[in-house]
């Protein structure tokens, strides 16, 4: 039989004014190595906010849940969230840890529904054997 964990996340947006810089993508990457070894079965699907809104290379917590979760396609790139007051950002991700036929696959659909955040769909292959870990 084979089990499937899913989870839903929500990853900080800032830390405390005494720690203003972690704010810039340091703590996400803490936060997301601890999502990561909190859920070591070998079936996963992740989604969720990762406020991933500092400048790309201060985001090293999107790179190390892509690496952890290897059997993730990468989306289309569509803007997930609209902010007034910054540009619009990818911040809502899918991430896959799945037996090694299968692959996870993920959009963004194309009506709101009154959230400033678009929602993601994601699938699993049906490639996958059911015998597999």
């Amino acid at each position: 039989m084979w089990k499937l964990r899913l989870c839903s996340t929500h990853l900080d947006h800032r830390s405390g004014w005494m720690r203003f810089f972690t704010s810039m993508g340091v703590s996400r990457l803490r936060q997301a190595k601890a999502l990561s070894s909190a859920l070591p079965e070998p079936s996963v699907a992740i989604g969720g906010d990762l406020n991933a809104w500092s400048i790309a290379n201060m985001e090293s917590g999107v790179d190390y849940l892509e690496n952890q979760f290897p059997q993730t396609i990468a989306d289309d790139g569509k803007t997930t969230v609209e902010a007034n007051y910054r540009p619009d950002r990818r911040v809502d991700r899918m991430f896959f840890r799945l037996p090694d036929s299968c692959t996870g696959h993920y959009g963004r659909l194309d009506q709101r529904f009154g959230s400033d955040h678009w929602p993601l769909l994601g699938w699993i292959s049906l490639t996958c054997s059911t015998d597999s870990p």
